[in-house]
Parts: structure tokens; C-alpha cells; sequence
């Protein structure tokens, strides 16, 4: 019954696209990707835009200051913009932004914070790993400033993203280890890039040498 279910088939996907941004994520523009899909998980919330971030730091160690700023400016330009789009109160809005997102149980506790907190509670909830959309909305729907969304989303965001990307540079076999960054991307993009290459490395790697040929 749920081998048709397409959710199973959706992460698969994801997935799948997760390892193609990994082989390209030496590129030059390859953080600019990792700002425009942080900018779209806020809209979603299904890009996995840690483990991006992590993947683009991964290939290239010495840009991980740049990679992670641009991951938190990234999510701090989504929210301002959910939240813009939110306060204009439209039927598309609640329909295809607000519905899909704002669970029961995550509008709650985003209230409470939100109450107990202010606009504290939106830097508190960035810095956590709870997902950030309800967030955004709920503060949005109370009134406060887009502005205010966008320079808390970005202090929540940025020691955590810090964090990681540093960790990531420096120890990303810490991360594999929390079950924070899938082990099949620690190693290199070469050594398991189809998943069935390895008998052909091994064969490579055992043939015997002539130190006396060519």
C-alpha cells in the first residue's frame, strides 16, 4: 500500500538531487545556489539547505565563511520575502504558502514563543532546528516589521550555520558521526559517484606495476 505513496519517491528525488549539487559543488557559482535554494526552502520547507551548505563547504574548505553567510542571508532574504507576501493577506497566499507549512502543532508552539518572547523568539527558533516557515508566518501575521523578520531570521541563523560550515571544514567526520551529514558525502565525489564503480577502482588500485615499463 505505501510502495504508490509518493512521499517515498519525493526523497528519493531529493535525494538524488542532494548528490548531483554535490559533484558540482566546486563550481564558482556554486554558493550562489546554495543562497537561492535557502531563499526557496523558507517558501517549501523541504530542501535539506544545511547539509547543501555543508556539501558546497565540503568542496571547497577554504570558502566556508563565505558558504555559510550566504546559506543565513540566503534564509534571512526567504523569510522577509514569506513575510511581504504573507501581510498582503491574498487567497493564493494562505493557500499555497501558509496551508502546506502551518501544522497545528507548529503554530502553537510558535505562539507561545512568539508570546513569551517577541520578536526574540523568531532569532531563537532560526537558531534551533525546528523548520522555520511557521515561524516566519506566525510572526508575520502578528504585524511585525519585514525588516525585523529579516535581521532576526539572520542573528538566529548565523552562529549555528557558523558552526557547522567550520566544523565542516575542519572535522566533517564529526558531523557523519552525529548523523548530521550523510558518510557517503564525506568521502570524495570520485570514490562512490555511481555507487557501483567500486570493483573497477579496486581492480585499478591492484593491478601490478612494472617499475621498469614506460
Amino acid at each position: 500500500m505505501h510502495a504508490g505513496s509518493p512521499m517515498p519517491t519525493f526523497r528519493a528525488r531529493l535525494r538524488s538531487a542532494v548528490r548531483r549539487f554535490r559533484r558540482v559543488a566546486a563550481r564558482p557559482w556554486a554558493h550562489g545556489v546554495v543562497f537561492a535554494l535557502a531563499v526557496l526552502d523558507v517558501f517549501i520547507m523541504v530542501i535539506p539547505i544545511d547539509e547543501v551548505m555543508m556539501l558546497a563547504v565540503l568542496a571547497r574548505p577554504k570558502r566556508w565563511v563565505r558558504a555559510f553567510l550566504l546559506m543565513t542571508l540566503g534564509s534571512a532574504v526567504g523569510a522577509l520575502l514569506v513575510s511581504l507576501l504573507v501581510q498582503l493577506d491574498l487567497d493564493w497566499v494562505h493557500r499555497y504558502i501558509i496551508e502546506p507549512v502551518m501544522t497545528p502543532e507548529l503554530r502553537d508552539q510558535a505562539t507561545r514563543w512568539l508570546s513569551d518572547w517577541g520578536i526574540l523568539a523568531l532569532a531563537g527558533w532560526a537558531l534551533s532546528f525546528l523548520p522555520l516557515p511557521p515561524a516566519v508566518i506566525v510572526v508575520a501575521l502578528a504585524g511585525v516589521s519585514p525588516l525585523a523578520i529579516l535581521a532576526a531570521t539572520f542573528l538566529g541563523r548565523v552562529p549555528k550555520s557558523a558552526f557547522f560550515a567550520w566544523l565542516t571544514a575542519k572535522a566533517p567526520q564529526k558531523l557523519a558521526r552525529w548523523g548530521l551529514l550523510s558518510r557517503e558525502f564525506v568521502r570524495s565525489p570520485d570514490e562512490d559517484e555511481d555507487g557501483d564503480d567500486e570493483g573497477d577502482g579496486n581492480d585499478e588500485a591492484q593491478a601490478p606495476t612494472d617499475p621498469g615499463s614506460p
